[in-house]
């Protein structure tokens, strides 16, 4: 760790360096209030705005990348950002979306890759440990290594402590509470020894439209392949991709294509081949559904995640020849994504991409 003056000033750059690249990302930061208005704060939210947040809670960042998180943990606030009845602010899944942010944000950082996949990983779920139980955090990152861990104890301190509110703290456990927790020792020991006999892996392929996934599958032999946009290209009925959606998003076919999925689905875990779910796999609650499906039959889970940019996305979607996917779409998905926990969701291996 750097002396407090050194990463005093290497913040001071790392505010220089993202006003100056990103002065409209800035902006839209400054004027996102987290309560209805500038009169009207979130009681969560005292200090107003989304920046000013991000500064408080970069001023208590202890550690370098502890401080690059801060700095973008809250970046995709501004494009999430929703007004409840006239009464209050919310920014569901923001993590998410600005996980999708940092493929053309990160860059300019000057990081190892190693440390991208760091920030990636941490803004994404930074969000998932509100109820600051020390134990429930163990069981949803005992798959993390030591250094992805310690980044996100240091922005889970940093974010709880850089606001000012009515409430104490959210989160107040320092690194030591979890790298030498017992509990830890003992869970991870616990799911290592249960993967060990494991014989069947599905894959889940997470990303956005366009994100690669498909690339990816075709070079990587991952199993039997479960897609239902397969399913609608062999049973749907039209001469395009375009057409054969709209016959199954009619009402009397959707049901059709439900158990059509739940057909092929029975097929693949009744066998004794390793499965590859290769659609955008991005809304946690449907993710769960079909996952404990798999985890109820024995098999090892493993996550691959594509942290392709939403511009990316949707630069190679003006390019795709057949199915197209509109651009709201594409940023609908991103305003959903929840990133994989390895308890909650039962993901034994979760890799970035």
């Amino acid at each position: 760790m750097r002396s407090l003056s050194k990463l005093k000033k290497y913040k001071a750059a790392l505010i220089e360096v993202f006003v100056e690249n990103f002065p409209e990302l800035y902006i839209k930061m400054k004027n996102s209030e987290h309560g209805i208005d500038k009169f009207k704060p979130s009681k969560y939210h005292l200090e107003g705005d989304v920046w000013t947040h991000t500064m408080m809670v970069l001023g208590h960042a202890q550690t370098e990348l502890g401080s690059v998180a801060a700095l973008l943990h809250d970046i995709g606030k501004p494009f999430t950002r929703i007004v409840k009845d006239e009464t209050r602010t919310i920014f569901s899944c923001h993590e998410g979306f600005g996980f999708f942010m940092l493929n053309d944000i990160l860059p300019v950082f000057d990081l190892s890759p190693e440390e991208e996949t760091i920030i990636k990983t941490v803004v994404a779920l930074h969000g998932s440990f509100r109820s600051g139980d020390l134990n429930e955090f163990i069981e949803y990152t005992y798959g993390l290594d030591e250094d992805t861990i310690t980044v996100l104890v240091d922005l889970l301190n940093s974010d709880s402590n850089g606001r000012i509110n009515f409430d104490s703290g959210i989160w107040s456990h320092d690194i030591e509470d979890v790298l030498y927790s017992g509990y830890r020792e003992f869970f991870v020991s616990h799911m290592n020894d249960e993967n060990s006999r494991k014989t069947k892996t599905v894959t889940f392929l997470i990303g956005l439209p366009g994100s690669g996934k498909s690339t990816y599958l075709s070079e990587n032999d991952l199993g039997k392949v479960l897609s239902r946009d397969d399913i609608i290209e062999m049973h749907g009925k039209g001469k395009t991709y375009e057409d054969k959606y709209a016959f199954f998003e009619k009402s009397r076919n959707k049901q059709e294509l439900n158990v059509l999925f739940d057909k092929k689905v029975i097929e693949l875990y009744s066998n004794k081949d390793d499965v590859v779910v290769d659609m955008t796999n991005i809304r946690e609650s449907l993710r769960n559904k079909l996952l404990k499906k798999f985890r109820k039959r024995g098999f090892k889970a493993k996550a691959v995640v594509f942290s392709t940019s939403i511009n990316e996305c949707i630069n190679r979607n003006t390019q795709r020849k057949g199915k197209v996917i509109d651009e709201y779409v594409i940023k609908n998905n991103a305003s959903h994504f929840k990133f994989p926990l390895f308890g909650k969701e039962y993901f034994d291996e979760i890799t970035v991409i």
